[in-house]
């Protein structure tokens, strides 16, 4: 009994440990950003580069190295973008740079902002409109492609992202908990968010429905707009979040280890608006500053040593859910599919290394042939996609 015991547990963590594919590797460089527009075109950052990659990820080159030290990317498009970051030269230096021509050119513009003040948050609703927020307890926001910018909010301590979730609505976060709400741009009102810590990142799947995320583990989510907010998911161990990021109705949420363990990051996947959520944890990297999904299957993570792909096809958060059960789980080899939804059901079976060793029909599965381990079950009605289930034979 203890060996089946071990053996269980050993065979559950090889599935919830990813290891991240390296993009685009720099050692001892902190990537902070990264933006895709298009599935082939995408944008990264660090403090002294910018990249860029035309061929979904596979490649990246360096575009720019601009004097402004960056740590935030905001494309609007496949041509236009912005980068902001730490603007420790002085209050008239460039604090945000732009680019019109898919990054082969820069233009610097200068924001209103205190020396050795950071830059964290940056969101354009138009190519005309754009906010920008950090250390220093204020919103900025441009109407003219950020050449000029004047201070609509002060207050609310730390910065860390603004989110639109159209023209008028948005949300800023920060430090101390802070979650503000704006409906014209101009006025921002605080919403209690019940907590103490960092709040690091914001999104929306509607206008009513949303999440926030940040230290602690915590992950708040909104039924009525942002008025007010309720704990939707805590991690344990207790994890820093630090983005959000949502693919066709799916909540992706991003974040690292306390200790910055390169064991440790975590990927939590939601398709039920944040009922449920699916916990994988990632191995790679120190720490994953910000992600970014181009399908629901294939994103990027910005974070210590490089650029980082995750691609998982049978990632059980991005299936629809459906009422299928598996038993006995884990088995000696005979499994039962029950399910109400029986009609010309059919399933494929997968090792931990992702290989298809069974493809079948029915509700008998039948492991006895097979070794001890780990299997995925994919399991389909009326030939749609519906449910992966993991399953262990002892």
């Amino acid at each position: 009994m203890r060996r089946e015991i071990t053996l269980l547990f050993f065979l559950l963590s090889l599935f919830v440990n990813a290891q991240l594919t390296v993009r685009l590797n720099e050692p001892t460089s902190n990537f902070r950003s990264v933006s895709f527009t298009t599935e082939s075109i995408g944008f990264a950052c660090k403090n002294d580069g910018i990249y860029k990659t035309t061929d979904a990820g596979s490649n990246w080159s360096l575009i720019t190295t601009p004097d402004l030290p960056v740590n935030k990317l905001f494309f609007i498009s496949d041509t236009h973008g912005f980068a902001t970051g730490q603007t420790f030269v002085s209050a008239s230096s460039p604090s945000l740079i732009r680019t019109i021509d898919g990054g082969t050119t820069w233009t610097g513009f200068v924001i209103p902002v205190t020396s050795n003040e950071r830059l964290d948050a940056l969101f354009f609703t138009t190519l005309t409109t754009g906010y920008i927020a950090g250390q220093g307890s204020k919103i900025y926001r441009t109407t003219d492609g950020g050449v000029n910018w004047s201070v609509v909010h002060t207050g609310g301590g730390e910065f860390k992202d603004i989110h639109f979730v159209n023209s008028n609505l948005g949300f800023a976060v920060g430090s101390n908990g802070t979650i503000l709400k704006t409906t014209d741009g101009i006025n921002w009102i605080p919403k209690p968010s019940g907590v103490m810590g960092f709040i690091n990142a914001i999104n929306f799947i509607s206008p009513t429905i949303g999440f926030a995320a940040g230290t602690n583990g915590i992950i708040l989510k909104t039924t009525d707009g942002g008025e007010t907010w309720n704990t939707a998911y805590t991690t344990s161990p207790l994890k820093n979040l630090n983005d959000i990021a949502i693919v066709n109705n799916t909540v992706l949420v991003a974040g690292t280890a306390l200790g910055f363990d390169p064991n440790q990051n975590v990927l939590l996947a939601s398709t039920d608006n944040g009922v449920t959520w699916n916990v994988e944890t990632l191995v790679g990297p120190n720490g994953i500053n910000e992600i970014s999904f181009i399908t629901q299957d294939k994103g990027f993570m910005a974070g210590f040593n490089g650029v980082y792909e995750y691609n998982s096809s049978l990632n059980t958060g991005y299936f629809e859910s459906a009422d299928f059960a598996i038993y006995p789980n884990p088995s000696n080899g005979i499994f039962t599919i029950k399910t109400n939804d029986a009609k010309n059901l059919s399933w494929k079976v997968y090792n931990n290394l992702g290989q298809e060793v069974l493809n079948e029909t029915g509700t008998n599965i039948d492991l006895t042939s097979f070794a001890s381990g780990l299997y995925l079950v994919e399991l389909k009605a009326n030939g749609i996609q519906k449910q992966v289930k993991k399953i262990i034979k002892l």
